[in-house]
């Protein structure tokens, strides 16, 4: 079998459509397609193809979502797709593709013929906003509401609003949104749960090729998987519009023949990592305001403890231990050195937070998370199992004069600090996670913490060598003239270092309250 790429240039969109096909319409399985420069073919151009639900954006050359794979292995005789220039990007492009027929059976390198492109003008991206006439209906009670974000009709802010009103037996729905640049659909789904995880229609509004599409799609039961319908389940007189930004879809649906008159949620999507949730059940033969919800309540308690655990109290209690051992030498606490306490208490309080929110998500997905590909689960699965590995370790200390100790210190140290830097990498993955709905300005927040944490354990380190060195010249002298050492009550330097712990208990405790709040807006 003879596989060939095609192309043709789509001058009104400043798009390229590219084209998949076998050269005598025999299927295929698989696909990766990325852009690259005609004058150097190891670059990938960061442009952006249109995903739909047959392909992924992945990440290549760490650039993200800049090339396109195939979203199942069913077979295909063509895929087509469209690539937008990156803006302001002029010059001559090719398109490379990897073709799979079967496991065995497989094509590389597979390159179109150059093409010139030119990409969109840089310009500052005017965001379209709804007609305030959209809220009439909503005030006046006469057609029931829901919006994105939450409070966005009393608002009059939202981004997306659905009205429906229930007339004879059916219900007339009306859904209008704003699409950005690589946004191509809004959703309704009419569900039994909050998660879209069951047997659920979903009515979609769809930009194609300048085109509005209404069409009715059904979730796979306990899956993350939907299929298209041919025979829509009672939808009829659709139409849409898409005018300067705003799409607008209705539609009618016998709701009787379908569904339950009163259902578990409403889900509207913008994109696919937006979303928001009725915080009730709706009855949609009544009229009314539905308040939407992002992000489930167990949710946003799972990230504000283990946040709470991780970056606050974990961190803390680490670098007291590395740090303040030979701080209040002379006093102690519950017959504790009190570094020793503290840490104690620190770690089992961060334990007790971990464990609780590792329990409140597996109920709320009630079981294991599918969210490939990120790793969010598995690494956080692994990093809450050092943890509770840590106190079943302590069970087992060895005296500080056996000859395992130095074994077990090294042990408890990368345990410790392995757990540390896979829960934080975990706290970075959840960013990308539509169930968590967090802004990027997260990223922002995490990096600033990890840079802080980075230059304070360098500046603590810097400090116990010159006081190290500093002890052992004075140790030299008392020791040549005969002279007796005293014991101190605190270790020199131990002034600085409280003054520093001040200092990060301050500023780790701000950091903690930003991303806690961010969780919860």
């Amino acid at each position: 079998m003879r596989l060939s790429l095609q192309f043709k240039s789509d001058i009104e969109e400043n798009s390229v459509s590219v084209t998949i096909s076998a050269s005598r319409g025999e299927p295929f399985k698989g696909f990766l397609l990325e852009a690259r420069l005609k004058a150097n073919s190891s670059h990938i151009v960061n442009g952006r193809f249109t995903a739909d639900e047959n392909s992924l954006l992945i990440n290549c050359n760490s650039s993200k979502k800049n090339s396109l794979t195939h979203g199942n292995v069913k077979d295909k005789k063509e895929f087509i797709t469209k690539w937008i220039p990156p803006a302001n990007f002029k010059g001559k492009v090719i398109f490379r593709g990897t073709v799979l027929k079967d496991f065995k059976t497989f094509w590389v390198n597979i390159d179109t013929s150059p093409l010139w492109v030119v990409g969109p003008s840089l310009q500052p991206e005017r965001k379209p906003e709804l007609s305030v006439d959209l809220y009439s209906d909503c005030e006046a009670k006469r057609k029931s509401c829901f919006g994105m974000p939450a409070l966005c009709v009393k608002n009059k802010n939202c981004y997306v609003i659905l009205t429906c009103v229930y007339k004879n037996g059916e219900v007339e729905f009306k859904m209008t949104g704003t699409l950005g640049l690589f946004d191509k659909y809004i959703a309704v789904g009419i569900s039994e749960d909050v998660k879209m995880q069951g047997e659920d229609s979903i009515t979609e509004c769809m930009l194609v090729n300048r085109r509005v599409v209404v069409r009715q799609s059904w979730n796979i039961n306990s899956t993350y998987k939907n299929e298209v319908l041919d025979n829509e389940l009672g939808i009829y007189d659709q139409s849409g519009e898409y005018v300067d930004g705003v799409i607008t879809c209705h539609w009618k649906q016998k709701v009787i023949a379908t569904r339950k008159n009163t259902v578990q949620s409403i889900i509207v999507k913008r994109k696919h990592n937006e979303r928001a949730v009725s915080d009730k059940p709706v009855n949609l033969m009544l009229i009314s305001t539905v308040e939407g919800d992002k992000v489930p309540l167990f949710i946003k308690l799972h990230g504000s403890f283990m946040v709470t655990a991780w970056i606050g109290f974990v961190g803390l209690a680490m670098i007291i231990a590395r740090h303040y051992k030979q701080v209040w030498q002379n006093n102690t606490l519950c017959t504790m050195n009190i570094w020793f306490a503290v840490h104690q208490f620190l770690m089992l309080l961060s334990l007790s937070l971990i464990i609780a929110a590792f329990v409140l998500i597996f109920l709320h997905v009630e079981g294991w998370s599918q969210v490939d590909p990120n790793p969010h689960p598995i690494t956080g699965c692994v990093a809450t199992g050092l943890a509770l590995l840590q106190p079943i370790m302590a069970l087992f200390l060895p005296k500080p004069d056996a000859k395992n100790r130095s074994i077990f210190n090294w042990l408890h140290w990368f345990v410790g600090n392995t757990s540390k830097i896979l829960a934080v990498l975990t706290i970075f993955l959840a960013v990308s996670l539509e169930a968590a709905n967090l802004p990027y300005a997260y990223y922002w927040i995490l990096v600033g913490y990890i840079t802080f944490y980075f230059l304070f354990q360098l500046l603590m380190h810097i400090h116990a060598c010159i006081v190290d060195r500093k002890k052992g010249t004075e140790k030299g002298k008392q020791e040549l003239n005969g002279e007796e050492q005293d014991s101190p009550k605190d270790a020199p330097g131990s002034n600085f270092r409280r003054f520093m712990l001040g200092i990060y208990i301050v500023i780790v405790a701000g950091l903690v309250a930003a991303l806690v709040l961010l969780i919860w807006l």
